[in-house]
């Protein structure tokens, strides 16, 4: 208790933790705590199949800037997913942000985040315009939203939006919307995040400097 995580191994001591192999040299405490102080993250997936990270701090900028390519190296093909988050806080100025995201996926299933938009939409009306001009943008083939608590009632907004354009693509993109089911237990959403950060670390996740 009250210790951080990163000192776990060495506070507990060799009397403090279970080790599988013990009779193998090169698994033995004093062993493994130098590869877990060298490396705590690598330690945690590789060693212990820990795949959330040993640190509340997971997504460092040293990280993202590691996995921030030129827009060049970009999949010239691919399947394109656009997903929202709307903000549903009222009189909360924190929590009224809305956010959208357009991720590019390549053949051997690596998303690129190509685009972001994020802000506070004071109508209803706002809102459905911000969906429909980011879908113009990019013609994604999925449009993803959480089925949260009266989102759905923005539907009848987008199609009308939708059909003030003359873009057909997008006027059947939102008539078929992926609305996903929310997960309204303790921590899910810390949840989420922390299964975001492997796919991260290991590149499968990157983000486009355009």
């Amino acid at each position: 208790y009250n210790i951080p995580r990163n000192l776990w191994f060495r506070k507990a001591g060799a009397e403090g933790v279970s080790l599988l192999m013990p009779k193998v040299p090169a698994m033995g405490y004093d062993m493994l705590l130098v590869d877990y102080e060298d490396n705590p993250e690598a330690f945690e997936t590789q060693m212990r199949q820990n795949v959330l990270p040993p640190t509340q701090q997971m997504f460092t900028r040293e990280l993202i800037v590691k996995q921030t390519v030129n827009w060049m190296d970009l999949p010239v093909f691919g399947r394109i997913t656009q997903t929202w988050d709307f903000g549903g806080s009222k009189g909360n100025p924190g929590n009224d942000m809305s956010a959208g995201s357009t991720v590019l996926w390549d053949s051997n299933g690596v998303g690129y985040v190509i685009d972001l938009i994020a802000n506070s939409y004071p109508t209803p009306v706002s809102l459905a315009k911000a969906v429909i001009q980011f879908a113009c943008r990019h013609h994604p083939d999925v449009l993803i939203s959480e089925d949260s608590l009266g989102v759905r009632m923005l539907q009848p907004t987008l199609e009308a939006e939708a059909d003030r354009t003359n873009d057909d693509f997008v006027k059947k993109l939102v008539r078929r919307i992926y609305w996903r089911p929310v997960d309204t237990t303790k921590d899910a959403k810390k949840n989420r995040i922390s299964a975001m950060y492997p796919l991260v670390l290991y590149g499968r996740f990157k983000f486009a400097s355009t």
